[in-house]
């Protein structure tokens, strides 16, 4: 993907990202230092500060504030790599994050996802379903393999954002739509074969069921994001949930799914009695 990049700076960059980051972090690095050289028109060295600051205001009429401050990240990543690897100003240091709002995290109802279930062909129904009954990330779906699973199917292991090791347990569910897709030649795993080939091949798969189900639109994430609301109001321990994600730490799920804590304080102040 970044072999029409000639800056040579930004190549080692991608070769070291290779050698600690997970595909599909690369791949988002890539596709957005390709998008700001191009932008930029100059080599990586020549990068000043008016130039990250042209690149937010240029981002900023196309994308929402979040995402720009997503790929501000990418260009920070890489000035802050070159730094300590040559030397010199970090000037990713100086160039701020814009303000944001609350962020808008589109969840499936239960209502919506079963919708879509019944418009699935088999295939389509065992990815949706896994993401439902996981809540892994793109990545952890593409990187996953038969030799992953424990062999009385229990567990998978994954390796994440970070190159963090994790055991996501299965259930019934999970262990059936894994017979099925378990090719007896191959470790690939078949609905990942179908559907794991590049990043951008799960959320054309989610938009074609969002239209065929005439629901509005969704990501593969945002069944994650119903995966963690569900299992919150079933009650399981935001701990045990945040594991399973693979979160660096319980402030990361908590502060994503702040919503849910809503509903469980419904009632708490009936018992005040006071006038």
């Amino acid at each position: 993907m970044d072999g029409d990049i000639t800056d040579v700076a930004v190549r080692d960059w991608l070769a070291f990202c290779r050698r600690h980051y997970a595909s599909g972090t690369v791949e988002y690095y890539t596709r957005y230092i390709k998008e700001f050289l191009t932008m930029c028109g100059k080599p990586s060295e020549g990068i000043t500060l008016a130039d990250l600051e042209a690149h937010q205001d240029w981002a900023l009429e196309k994308v929402s504030r979040s995402t720009v401050n997503n790929r501000l990240k990418v260009l920070k990543a890489f000035l802050t790599w070159r730094s300590k690897r040559d030397g010199g100003e970090n000037i990713g240091r100086r160039v701020a994050k814009l303000k944001t709002g609350p962020p808008k995290r589109r969840t499936l109802t239960e209502w919506e996802y079963n919708k879509v279930l019944a418009i699935c062909k088999p295939i389509e129904a065992d990815t949706l379903r896994f993401f439902a009954h996981t809540g892994i990330r793109k990545g952890d779906f593409r990187a996953m393999r038969w030799s992953s699973v424990d062999p009385d199917l229990s567990f998978m292991r994954l390796v994440g954002k970070g190159s963090k090791e994790r055991w996501v347990p299965l259930d019934d569910v999970c262990r059936d739509i894994l017979m099925r897709n378990h090719d007896q030649d191959q470790d690939t795993l078949l609905f990942v074969r179908r559907y794991g080939g590049c990043a951008v091949t799960l959320n054309r798969l989610c938009d074609r069921l969002a239209v065929r189900a005439n629901v509005p639109h969704f990501y593969p994430h945002s069944v994650r994001h119903t995966f963690c609301t569900i299992m919150a109001e079933r009650g399981v321990p935001i701990a045990k949930i945040s594991l399973i994600l693979g979160h660096s730490s319980i402030d990361t799920t908590t502060r994503i799914y702040t919503h849910l804590r809503k509903e469980d304080l419904r009632g708490s102040t009936d018992t005040l009695g006071l006038r």
